[in-house]
């Protein structure tokens, strides 16, 4: 009995096998779909269907929705156990500066959590990716439908400390201006606002910076958000 006989897509099994090797991994570890998804998963390359994330387990190590040039990274951050002058102290420590905006939302009662110091897990995803448009292109969306779209496929709003954290605890990965999926806290302006690392200035340093989050405000589809798991 041949290979095809058996239902086992071979082009599927090479596939597997390829990934397996450039990633250091057994072809047994890669799932190409939610139903191949078990315990012995650590990377998942395919379609990001409604309530994948919630599908994916914590032994799952990678996420493509193409591979290798659509990654969605996944990480860690520790947060709690600071309030927001503590939190002011270590990014002036680091030189990391914030913008009025960003000030006057770490003045909301809302932005720091009184929770004691936990570990949550987080995800860095391209609107590319999300939405699963065409690279090739460019899209315009509005906030409502990015903060939709990912509840949808079971992810979840990051804490708004996420946004000075990030940048106190992974600055090398911020390379392009991040988006941190939150619960908009209100500026001085009285505008609902995100926060967003960023490099800024002549020598690129961190910065802690905002973006608006009126339901219609517009964002584009190269633009990355961090959203928890």
């Amino acid at each position: 009995m041949e290979a095809g006989d058996r239902g086992i897509d071979m082009s599927a099994e090479s596939e597997k096998e390829k990934i397996a090797q450039a990633l250091g991994y057994s072809k047994e570890q890669i799932a190409f779909s939610d139903g191949e998804i078990n315990e012995n998963t650590k990377v998942y390359v395919g379609k990001l269907s409604k309530d994948i994330f919630k599908k994916i387990s914590k032994s799952v190590e990678r996420i493509f929705v193409s591979f290798p040039d659509r990654e969605v990274r996944r990480f860690s951050i520790e947060i709690g156990g600071k309030n927001v002058q503590e939190i002011k102290a270590e990014l002036a420590k680091k030189g990391i500066e914030l913008s009025g905006y960003t000030e006057s939302m770490m003045s909301d009662p809302a932005f720091v959590e009184k929770d004691p110091k936990k570990t949550i897990d987080l995800v860095r995803i391209s609107l590319i990716n999300l939405f699963d448009l065409n690279p090739e292109s460019s899209y315009e969306l509005e906030f409502s439908e990015i903060i939709n779209q990912a509840l949808e496929l079971g992810l979840n709003l990051s804490p708004a400390v996420v946004g000075p954290e990030y940048c106190l605890q992974y600055p090398e990965e911020i390379t392009d201006d991040v988006y941190v999926g939150m619960k908009p806290l209100i500026g001085y302006d009285k505008n609902p606002h995100i926060f967003v690392p960023q490099r800024s200035g002549d020598d690129k340093s961190v910065f802690v910076s905002d973006y608006w989050a009126r339901s219609d405000d517009p964002y584009f589809s190269e633009n990355e958000f961090i959203f928890s798991v």
